[in-house]
């Protein structure tokens, strides 16, 4: 796709914003892979202005109103997940915007770096500059790193009593497959393995190597 046909995935009402978006887009394109390039479209055109266009329809700037701002901030900050209720109906449920932060710092990247290409040609960027209304203190993520470690801590402390059972059954489990194994290593080809039951026979498998060995089912364990 080209870079016109993935802001116009969007529809834009705007054309200068628009047409905005995509110079700003061929700009960044030669250090960015399609993927990124893809990325910051959908940002940009969707999760951006798409919809600042609905909350304020008309608006053809990027210096926008402070409440328009908030209230595409709070939109923004959660996603619909469908999950399933206890009465075994199908729902949304609104859930916070795991990547949030780096919807909002392409935003943000915007907004610095056409303030940056204005020192250098005022003529095509200067008509665009405008405060950013991402702050850096909503950007820091050390906040978000703190948070995800507490979570992912008591995640561990939920199931650290269940810890020794896990321990226990997998070391059962490593036994018992390496009896099998031995049974079926000093069983003939055709052969019922000893301890499964009768369930398990040697197979015959022609050019087999060595070290593997086969078996089959021959009825239920």
């Amino acid at each position: 796709m080209t870079i016109e046909q993935l802001v116009d995935r969007y529809r834009i009402q705007r054309r200068p914003i628009r047409d905005l978006l995509i110079d700003y887009l061929r700009e960044r394109q030669p250090s960015l892979d399609f993927a990124s390039v893809d990325s910051v479209s959908r940002t940009l055109a969707g999760l951006f202005w798409a919809r600042i266009e609905v909350l304020a329809p008309g608006i053809d700037t990027l210096q926008i109103p402070p409440e328009v701002v908030r209230a595409w901030k709070n939109e923004i900050s959660t996603v619909e997940r469908t999950t399933i209720s206890t009465t075994g109906e199908r729902i949304k449920v609104p859930v916070p915007r795991l990547n949030l932060k780096d919807e909002l710092m392409r935003v943000r990247a915007l907004y610095l770096d056409i303030a940056h290409w204005a020192v250098e040609d005022p003529a095509r960027w200067a008509p665009w500059v405008a405060p950013c209304p991402i702050t850096n203190a909503e950007i820091q993520k050390a906040k978000g790193r703190r948070h995800r470690k507490a979570h992912m801590d008591q995640r561990t402390r939920k199931r650290l009593p269940v810890l020794p059972v896990l321990v226990r059954t997998v070391n059962d489990r490593c036994l018992a497959a390496a009896r099998l194994l031995a049974a079926a290593q000093e069983t003939e080809p055709g052969a019922v393995i000893d301890g499964t039951g009768l369930a398990l026979r040697n197979a015959f498998v022609p050019n087999v190597i060595g070290r593997f060995v086969w078996a089959e089912q021959v009825g239920e364990q």
